[in-house]
């Protein structure tokens, strides 16, 4: 991703966490990667700055995406 991010010239706002950067993290009960069905267990989705319920973002959504 780091090759991604310098292509673009970002560098200094995304690719990593740090203080000073942006990030909209999403944290996982268990650990995808060794056990890739672990990414279904979504504990809380942020986005700028802000925590949303992953239950309720799917809910809002419901029968007009995807398989939700």
């Amino acid at each position: 991703m780091h090759e991604q991010v310098a292509r673009v010239g970002r560098q200094d706002q995304i690719g990593s966490i740090a203080v000073g950067k942006n990030a909209d993290p999403v944290v996982v009960k268990g650990d995808p990667a060794t056990r890739i069905a672990d990414i279904e267990n979504v504990e809380i989705v942020f986005k700028d700055g802000v925590g949303y319920d992953p239950k309720k973002l799917l809910d809002s959504v419901k029968g007009r995406y995807g398989e939700y």
